[in-house]
């Protein structure tokens, strides 16, 4: 039927349902003597697509026709050294598949597919490793399936998906092994057979792993085995170029409030209630005019840093992660990177406790004032910034109005076209032609928002603060504490934070909020990414075709995994295991709380829950789509609850139940969709009115905040 090779490929096509009737469907496994093997002629990932030099080199991909941008993502995929931690497998099939079939059953002696751990030098190898979300595609002849929720393989282990002759077609015949897997599974080594001695090294070890653990070495018809990746090993390689780069310096301060640009009442507005959120009316009572509440402020700065910048081009511009001659990540140059600071009334000047805020995508550095006072609160400075491609640094940047109070005034903090900043951050505006809708370009701007990050903690725990200092005499004496620097990670610059928290053993606390658990799943499940994604990037990519999330589902497509495993480095689940269980430096701990929304519609609760089981921490709520210890309502409040391998640490997920993406910055909002969040979403009749919980979301982190800068280690409260 061919409807494999005009959906997705070159490689050859799976069979109609008449080729494989008589004797049942086949799982396809054909390797050649020698040279690169087309996706799909074994199943994926395997270690048989690695080249001698062991990088992974595909001869045709799941995709489309052969699009130019795909050259580019081919040469990044092949500078990994393992395979994703979090993907599907897929194994195409001549023939047809009962989908009822796939479903688990208990034992890995009685289930259609096994994952396991085969690395004889680990302690992993033999454990069984859950599978969920088992598809069958036939309009691609492709089986899938992937870790359960929550699961991420552990780096640098071999690992093998088995698939079993428990699958079967409509008619009840049992799904088969290609001649060349049956001839490698049953028969002695053949030294004449090239093609067949290749096979059986890959398989054969994998064949002995599963009969340990009670698999039937001859209902096993296809396998995958493969190796993961160091995931963790990219946020080291930012960090470790920042640590060697200059040292971050202000080279300009702007701005001081009060003073001559204006009061506080004129950066922030004059609030008519003293309570958080950016949807406060301001006192005046004129039309799109509002207040955020500053009572604990003294003093505002902005100004600009120069840092290192680690991904190509410059400015405004997008650019994908530079590496050198030796395949290693290197800097380009340096940027701006503009910021706004807060102090608060009555603090320790010389010894002041920090809140870095990184806020979500298409944000700027005047959102993170959203929080100045409730850091004040706790007598916590905050500095927020722009982050690369936002604000001052957008190529759309410019200053018409007052981003915290609505004034059709300028303030000095340049807003930017929102839409333009998310779509330079796909790579749908602004790159090469050859590489529109990249996916580079945005491993490129996590890389750099990472580096951002690590750059401006470096500048505050070790940088020259005298121009900070002589800007304002109220700030002569100001020093911040190194030991009491935290971070703030609102959605995006939430899972930023956790490959921050992977690598940064400095970071007294961090409180990360409304975040999902990768940039794949907000692509594939959040309704404006996925629009973004669906009319700007897919077409470019050549993934084509009706993913109505029944029937057919995005993230279970071949081409889309293959994004998935090019940004595994930046994806805040993949990255989870290492803020707190498995610690890739020796240090202090942080505290971390995590802020949850159980009615958001942006980062739907399937992904963040994920994320949650996945870092290993327990939850405070309600928790339906992955396994999260919950805590006993008598166990509250929390304090140092866990223990790591770097000490004891305060650590839990706060869901708060129908609040909404907006939880820490607007009051009232409003819901689309009706529970549960899970795609296909279904849209209600008409918005329906959600009142957030802001006032106690904040109370929750302020008072979370506050225990770790003044006794040492933070508290977690009832909501």
């Amino acid at each position: 039927m061919g409807a494999w090779s005009l959906l997705t490929l070159g490689c050859p096509p799976a069979s109609s349902p008449s080729d494989a009737a008589t004797d049942g469907p086949i799982a396809r496994f054909e390797v050649p003597a020698q040279g690169s093997l087309d996706w799909g002629t074994v199943p994926f990932p395997c270690e048989l697509y690695r080249g001698a030099d062991g990088a992974v080199t595909f001869g045709s991909l799941p995709v489309r026709g052969a699009p130019a941008v795909w050259n580019g993502i081919r040469d990044a995929l092949r500078t990994r050294r393992g395979f994703g931690v979090r993907g599907h497998a897929f194994v195409v099939v001549d023939g047809e598949i009962d989908p009822a079939t796939l479903l688990a059953e208990p034992g890995a002696g009685n289930a259609p597919v096994v994952l396991m751990a085969i690395d004889d030098t680990s302690p992993l190898g033999g454990a069984l490793v859950p599978v969920a979300d088992a598809q069958w595609d036939p309009v691609s002849r492709v089986i899938s399936v992937r870790p359960a929720p929550g699961t991420v393989l552990r780096r640098t282990r071999r690992y093998v998906y088995a698939f079993t002759s428990r699958i079967r077609s409509p008619s009840g015949t049992a799904l088969r092994p290609s001649a060349q897997f049956a001839r490698a599974r049953d028969l002695p080594p053949d030294p004449t057979d090239a093609a067949l001695a290749r096979a059986r090294d890959v398989v054969d070890p994998a064949l002995t792993a599963l009969v340990r653990v009670g698999v039937d070495r001859a209902s096993v018809v296809a396998l995958a085995s493969f190796t993961t990746d160091d995931v963790p090993s990219h946020a080291v390689a930012v960090r470790d170029l920042v640590a060697v780069a200059p040292m971050p310096e202000i080279i300009a301060i702007d701005s001081v409030w009060p003073g001559p640009r204006g009061t506080l009442d004129d950066l922030f507005g004059a609030p008519s209630e003293l309570r958080p959120g950016r949807d406060v009316a301001d006192v005046s009572g004129v039309a799109g005019r509002r207040g955020v509440v500053h009572a604990t402020i003294a003093a505002v700065v902005s100004g600009r840093l120069r840092a290192a910048r680690v991904v190509g081009g410059s400015g405004s511009n997008i650019g994908i992660p530079h590496t050198g001659s030796d395949g290693r990540l290197g800097t380009t140059g340096t940027d701006e990177i503009p910021f706004l600071l807060s102090v608060p009334r009555g603090a320790d000047f010389a010894r002041m406790p920090l809140l870095v805020v990184h806020g979500a995508a298409g944000e700027t550095r005047a959102d993170a004032m959203t929080f100045a006072d409730t850091a004040g609160r706790a007598g916590i400075a905050v500095l927020g910034f722009d982050a690369y491609l936002h604000g001052r640094r957008a190529a759309s940047a410019r200053d018409t109005t007052n981003a915290l109070s609505g004034a059709t005034a300028p303030d000095g903090l340049e807003e930017h076209d929102t839409l333009d900043v998310l779509l330079r951050m796909l790579g749908a505006r602004g790159s090469d032609a050859a590489r529109t809708g990249d996916p580079s370009y945005l491993l490129g701007a996590a890389t750099q928002f990472t580096a951002d990050v690590l750059s401006i903690l470096r500048f505050v725990r070790h940088g020259d603060l005298r121009l900070l200092r002589a800007a304002d005499a109220a700030l002569a004496s100001l020093a911040f504490d190194p030991a009491r620097v935290n971070l703030l990670g609102v959605a995006t610059g939430g899972m930023v934070a956790h490959g921050v928290l992977a690598v940064d053993a400095g970071i007294a606390s961090a409180v990360l909020a409304v975040h999902p658990g990768s940039f794949t799943e907000l692509l594939a499940t959040s309704p404006p990414w996925r629009g973004w994604l669906d009319q700007f990037v897919r077409p470019s990519l050549g993934i084509v075709g009706d993913f109505d999330e029944r029937t057919r589902r995005l993230e279970t497509n071949p081409a889309f995994d293959l994004v998935r495993w090019l940004l595994d480095p930046v994806e805040a689940a993949s990255l989870a295991p290492y803020v707190l269980r498995f610690p890739t430096t020796l240090g202090p701990p942080p505290d971390v709380l995590w802020l949850l929304a159980g009615g958001d519609e942006i980062a739907l609760p399937p992904s963040t829950e994920a994320l949650i089981a996945a870092a290993e921490v327990p939850g405070i709520g309600e928790f339906g789509f992955a396994p999260v210890t919950l805590v006993a309502p008598g166990a509250l409040p929390l304090r140092a609850n866990l223990v790591t391998l770097n000490g004891p640490v305060t650590a839990a997920a706060v869901r708060y139940g129908t609040a909404t993406h907006a939880l820490l910055s607007l009051l009232h909002d409003t819901s689309q969709f009706v529970p549960p969040l899970v795609q296909p979403l279904t849209s209600r009749t008409s918005p329906i009115p959600v009142t957030n919980p802001i006032v106690a979301a904040h109370a929750m982190m302020e008072s979370f905040l506050r225990a770790r800068v003044t006794s040492g280690r933070a508290s977690i409260n009832a909501p």
